[in-house]
């Protein structure tokens, strides 16, 4: 400590008096250097001796005074870089001898150069002293948070201080982001929300599925909140676009996860935020006139709600789950049509003519009895649907849906019912399709 002190003050006193004398002095510039090498050697003595921690921080504040006093007189931004490197070190050295532990010095760390070296920055700012060498400071901050908040994050001690590290690290990629204005970082900025979230989470001893629900509604509410304010400040953009998409992509994944679990409170909550997720997409449809978005949304939400069903009602049977189906097929056709195009309108109907009869057909089959007659049934709306909208396709279709009902009804005597509706219904159906094509013919 001695030895440090002597030889930082007599440097920095020499060296400034050499610079009175005469301001372009060679010799106070070979002082300079060589307090510079001098205490780089010192410097290395002190971490490398052995002493106990309070003498070391001691031994280290003369090599913080002389890469001060040499950012301070050199122009170089090395020199800049030099002197946070040595101020971190103190900081270290600083933690160390508090006696904290691994996960709270790096926590430390990542707190105290970014708040810091940011605030010097926004000072010398606000000063009007804005050069080269106050971007250092922000930038070396940011790395420092970067830096030690992933020392905190892959350590396996107290998830709290692991949080406040990481937290340190989440806010300077927001600020980052703020400054160069890249929004392909503002991705990166989200996804390490999401997984501050998760240490949370892991902090407060929450289960995985149930942290996968909250993860969901951070996404969803979080990231398309705040895009949604930036929306009203600053308009659409890059960065309402990120935030959108980072909302929908964290939602839609960390839901349908979670709704794989077998506790209905889970599937129900990960149902209501894919519902949610499902009522973005449909606003951006809106908003974009894209039915694509439409159609994504409509099947999400139907996968969140259809698993619902499936853990609060196990036992219903497979054609509830088709022919939800072959409502959202039945809807987005509708669009389409609507929308006067014809390609993802016929795509859509033939689906819902598929989802109709095949699962119908299947079911028929198997069990037989009750699910004959809804078959028949259902196709004869189809016809009849097929003749009110002018669609060939339809009616055809529902034509032999109802055809091939009734030849199935014909196999057994005691299907004499069935086989009466039957021949009603075609009979019924031929003569709708008979006057509806004789009224376009008049």
């Amino acid at each position: 400590v001695t030895l440090g002190g002597g030889h930082s003050a007599t440097a920095i006193a020499l060296a400034e008096y050499f610079r009175w004398r005469n301001h372009v002095s060679r010799t106070a510039a070979m002082y300079r250097c060589a307090a510079i090498g001098y205490g780089a050697v010192i410097g290395l003595a002190v971490l490398a001796m052995s002493m106990a921690n309070e003498w070391r921080l001691l031994a280290w504040l003369p090599i913080v005074a002389i890469g001060a006093h040499a950012a301070y007189r050199q122009k170089e931004i090395v020199m800049m870089y030099a002197l946070h490197i040595v101020l971190v070190v103190q900081i270290l050295l600083a933690s160390i001898a508090c006696n904290l532990s691994y996960v709270e010095i790096c926590a430390l760390a990542a707190w105290l150069p970014f708040v810091g070296f940011g605030a010097v920055s926004v000072l010398m700012r606000a000063a009007n002293r804005a050069t080269a060498k106050t971007k250092t400071w922000w930038r070396f901050g940011v790395a420092c948070a970067l830096t030690f908040g992933s020392f905190a994050l892959l350590s396996d001690q107290n998830y709290l201080m692991r949080s406040a590290g990481w937290l340190a690290a989440v806010v300077a990629m927001y600020v980052l982001v703020y400054v160069v204005r890249r929004a392909a970082l503002l991705y990166a900025g989200n996804m390490m929300s999401v997984m501050l979230a998760t240490l949370l989470c892991a902090w407060r001893g929450v289960s995985f599925n149930w942290a996968l629900v909250v993860i969901a509604a951070f996404g969803l509410i979080g990231f398309y909140g705040a895009g949604w304010l930036y929306r009203l400040w600053r308009g659409t953009g890059r960065v309402w676009n990120a935030m959108l998409a980072s909302s929908l992509t964290v939602a839609c994944s960390a839901g349908l996860l979670a709704s794989l679990s077998s506790d209905v409170a889970i599937v129900a909550g990960a149902a209501v935020i894919l519902v949610g997720a499902g009522a973005v997409f449909s606003v951006q449809s809106y908003e974009m006139k894209r039915l694509e978005f439409a159609e994504c949304g409509v099947v999400i939400a139907m996968l969140g709600a259809q698993r619902l069903l499936y853990v609060a009602l196990p036992d219903t049977h497979a054609l509830v789950y088709t022919h939800l189906w072959a409502l959202v097929a039945a809807a987005l056709y509708a669009g389409y049509y609507a929308c006067k195009r014809p390609i993802e309108s016929m795509c859509h109907l033939v689906t819902l003519l598929c989802l109709v009869t095949i699962p119908g057909l299947a079911a028929a089959f198997i069990d037989g009895g009750w699910y004959q007659l809804l078959f028949l049934v259902e196709h004869a709306a189809v016809v009849i649907m097929g003749v009110a909208t002018a669609r060939k396709l339809t009616s055809i279709w529902g034509a032999v849906g109802v055809t091939v009902a009734i030849l199935y009804m014909l196999r057994e005597f005691q299907a004499l019912l069935n086989i009466t509706i039957g021949l009603l219904v075609l009979a019924a159906v031929i003569f709708a399709i008979v006057r509806a094509n004789h009224k376009k013919r008049i």
